[in-house]
């Protein structure tokens, strides 16, 4: 039998023209940084230099979380004005996170 894998979050990339602003917490999901081109630009301060349009915006929550939190989630975003591109789902498993982390 595999390994137990954990949804604990999820990376929304969003277009923008500047580094885009959200309610910090969404239920347990709450955002743990914003990248551009792998640089960590919130929490600030961001470094200087010309970002792309595209953002990725992580949520992550201590304990495991159901595909129906991140489409809630997901949906806030889009109710905030903003078009995501893509979304990836973040998972933990056997204690160890299976996804890298910002420069």
């Amino acid at each position: 039998m595999g390994k137990t894998m954990n949804l604990h979050g999820v990376d929304i990339y969003v277009q923008s023209d500047d580094i885009p602003k959200f309610a910090e917490q969404n239920g347990s999901l709450k955002l743990a940084f914003i990248s551009n081109r792998g640089t960590k630009v919130f929490p600030p301060p961001a470094p200087k230099f010309k970002f792309i349009s595209i953002f990725r915006c992580r949520f992550l929550s201590e304990t495991e979380v159901s595909p129906a939190d991140i489409d809630a989630l997901v949906k806030s975003v889009s109710d905030a004005g903003y078009q995501w591109a893509q979304c990836q789902k973040l998972f933990i498993q056997d204690g160890v996170k299976q996804f890298s982390e910002p420069y």
